[in-house]
């Protein structure tokens, strides 16, 4: 039986990129569904990060736990770190073109791994590119903000399913919030989303992560 998973996300949280993995690997080659969720960590109504801001937490918290995980990933140092509406567009074109799990992949990988700036529309353009997709169509889309009202139904879906932190994986009727062990993604997948107490691990929110 197919399995329905929904993971609520945003490409500058570090523990959202550190948790695919382990995620990643718990449903290679299994009957899964998944469904990923723009969730936007900080919006407009709350101050940008910088990079300065999160030395102290990359090193003592986020470098470790992905060493750990064997995730290759280093702090961006362009300044501030990007807002997300306009990404989170870019990959719901994607989806509606079938390539959102790529464009998913690379655009976390520009960003935690290469340190490219993917507020900028020039970075999502070549993302796009390299997954096969119209790139004029989709710099259209984006300029246009044809999928905005569809970023916003998203959003509001977060909000009425109560989801404060991520990420936030939702696997039939359990949630599970923040990096999780490989183990634990496997034991729920196993008993398809019934059997195991709502878990919370590291994970961020709009006051920042802990």
């Amino acid at each position: 039986m197919t399995i329905d998973i929904k993971v609520y996300s945003d490409y500058v949280c570090p523990f959202c990129y550190i948790a695919k993995k382990s995620f990643n690997d718990a449903v290679k080659n299994k009957d899964v569904k998944i469904e990923w969720i723009p969730f936007e960590l900080r919006p407009s109504s709350t101050p940008p990060i910088y990079p300065e801001q999160m030395k102290g937490l990359f090193n003592q918290a986020v470098k470790p736990l992905a060493e750990k995980l064997n995730v290759n990933m280093k702090l961006p140092e362009m300044s501030p770190h990007p807002r997300t509406p306009m990404i989170h567009e870019g990959f719901l074109y994607a989806k509606d073109h079938n390539k959102g799990i790529e464009f998913n992949e690379l655009v976390y990988k520009a960003f935690w791994e290469e340190g490219k700036d993917i507020g900028n529309i020039s970075v999502l353009m070549e993302i796009a590119k390299q997954v096969g997709l119209d790139v004029n169509d989709f710099e259209n889309a984006l300029q246009t903000h044809k999928y905005q009202e569809d970023l916003e139904i998203y959003l509001n879906k977060a909000v009425e399913e109560d989801i404060r932190a991520i990420p936030t994986f939702v696997i039939g009727d359990q949630k599970l919030q923040g990096v999780q062990a490989q183990e634990i993604f496997e034991k729920l997948l196993l008993t398809d989303g019934t059997k195991l107490k709502s878990q919370h691990e590291i994970s961020c929110n709009i006051d920042g992560c802990e």
